[in-house]
Formats: structure tokens, C-alpha cells, sequence
């Protein structure tokens, strides 16, 4: 990044990375040389205090993890295991949901990790079938928790999963089976649903397949530099001036407000659920356990 995109581009603004770990490791080199960095994805809440010219667009682990911890509770749900990626996104959110789950209540049993490379989790999975938490957050991402979901089903694990915004992904009941059946997870729905139908038909009339979430968030986030361009000016400075005078700009992934953080002020997350096999809404009790 630093040697080609600023140093010879030049470029006053950079979109993305996807990932927190990437996004947290460019995020200093961005800051120092005063270019905008503004991720569609990344969620740890290390982004939040990575600089002044740092945003993204999608809700962080902070938001996430009150989510999860609520869906736990609306199940009566109170003792608890936590199995992490062992990375910057799976160690952020599993303490954020360490910390809320027990001042709310609750009960850790177990917080435990594994290498984002790892393929046998029957080590950390035993450790916490002894310790029978009636459910487990489950934080990694598709691969990884598709492989443990299989393991755990075949140790006899009865624990209901819960997982985070990852889990939307179709390749985990492929890998996974039967497995993933019964899993709660949350996601961000879709914004004004004309908005979005607009959208979608560009996007597959081009593609041929109906967008997602990720190319939604990714659409948002250049209208977003646009209008922050159009506004202020083309500079890296003129545009994060631009970027935190965002007020409900109508996105496609729905109304975004830049706070000052340079975070997305606000964003649902809804539960969904795997049933027969598909991903659908999941209607649960009123998830008001948390103020």
C-alpha cells in the first residue's frame, strides 16, 4: 500500500480491506501519510481508535456482541462457552461478549481459541463438553466453524450455537451438513427495500447473481467517498471533513451516519437461523433482556 497506491498514485483515499487484521495493519500507514482508509467490512472495535482519517461502514463487535448476548438470554440461555478465532476480529469479539454476557448475568464456563489454520477442534471442544454451558458463541469465520460444528455434532454436543455476522454464508451448510441445523447467528438486513431491488437487478443483470450484503456494504462505501467528495472536495482532508458530516445518507445496506470515530453511528443486526437446511429470519422472543 505504502509503496505503490500513496507513494506513486498518490491517492487521497483507499477502499478497504474486508478484514479487521488487514485493515488494523494498514490503518497506521493510512493515518501517517493522511490518506482516507474506509473499510465496507472490517467490525473490530480496535478500528474506532485507529486514527483520524480511519472509517468504516460497518457495525463493530461492540454493537455485534450485544446482539449475541441478547439472543442467548431471550433463550434463558445464561451459562455460556466461547470458542474464538485466535485473530484480531475472533479475540475482539469473544471479549466483548466475555464482558457482556457476565455483567448481564451470565456464566463463562470457558472462553478457549484456536489458529486461524486450524482443522481439528476436538481439543477445545472436549474442554468445554465438560463443562455442558447450554450454549456456545461460536466466532470464526465459514470454513473453520463449518469443521467445528461437524466435530462438536459428532462428540454428541448438545450446546445451541450462536454466532456472529460470518456465519452468513451458504458454504457452511454445504460443509458443515446437517450440522449447522438449529444455528442462530445475526446479520444486517438489507436497506429500503426499493433501494435495494434497484440494486440487485443492476447487480445481477452484470454478474448474474443477486447481491449480497458484502456487495452492498462495498456499493455504499464508493457512493459514500462520492458524496463526501461532491460536498468538500477531492483532498484526502477535504473528504474526511466530508465523511464525518455523513448524516442518514440513504445506502443501499440502509441509512448511514458517520460518527466520531469515523464509525457507522448505527445498524440492525436481525437473527436468523438455519432451518431445513436454508438460511431465514428467526423469530424470537422480544430481545430486550439488555438495556
Amino acid at each position: 500500500m505504502q509503496g505503490t497506491i500513496i507513494s506513486v498514485d498518490k491517492v487521497p483515499a483507499v477502499i478497504g480491506e474486508m478484514f479487521s487484521t488487514i485493515t488494523l495493519a494498514l490503518a497506521p500507514i493510512a493515518e501517517r501519510n493522511k490518506v482516507i482508509l474506509i473499510s465496507p467490512m472490517a467490525n473490530s472495535k480496535k478500528i474506532s481508535s485507529a486514527g483520524d482519517y480511519i472509517f468504516r461502514i460497518y457495525p463493530n463487535n461492540a454493537l455485534e456482541s450485544k446482539k449475541l448476548v441478547e439472543l442467548a438470554f431471550s433463550l434463558n440461555l445464561t451459562k455460556g462457552a466461547i470458542l474464538y478465532m485466535n485473530n484480531d476480529f475472533g479475540t475482539d469479539l469473544g471479549q466483548s461478549v466475555n464482558q457482556d454476557f457476565a455483567q448481564n448475568g451470565g456464566t463463562v464456563t470457558i472462553s478457549d481459541g484456536y489458529n486461524p489454520d486450524a482443522t481439528d477442534f476436538r481439543t477445545q471442544l472436549t474442554k468445554i463438553k465438560a463443562k455442558n454451558p447450554n450454549v456456545i458463541f461460536l466466532i470464526g469465520y465459514p470454513n473453520d466453524m463449518a469443521m467445528i460444528l461437524k466435530q462438536a455434532k459428532e462428540m454428541g454436543i448438545k450446546s445451541q450455537f450462536i454466532a456472529p455476522d460470518t456465519f452468513n454464508e451458504p458454504e457452511i451448510i454445504r460443509l458443515s451438513g446437517n450440522a449447522s441445523e438449529g444455528v442462530i447467528f445475526v446479520y444486517p438486513p438489507n436497506g429500503d427495500p426499493q433501494l435495494w431491488q434497484e440494486f440487485n437487478q443492476k447487480i445481477k443483470s452484470k454478474y448474474g447473481a443477486d447481491a449480497n450484503i458484502i456487495t452492498g456494504m462495498a456499493y455504499d462505501t464508493v457512493y459514500l467517498l462520492a458524496a463526501a467528495m461532491k460536498s468538500n472536495g477531492t483532498t484526502s482532508d477535504e473528504i474526511k471533513a466530508g465523511l464525518y458530516q455523513i448524516k442518514d445518507y440513504p445506502g443501499v445496506t440502509g441509512n448511514i451516519t458517520i460518527d466520531k470515530n469515523g464509525d457507522v453511528s448505527s445498524r440492525e443486526l436481525i437473527p436468523q437461523i438455519v432451518r431445513g437446511g436454508k438460511f431465514m429470519d428467526y423469530k424470537a422472543k422480544e430481545l430486550s433482556h439488555i438495556s
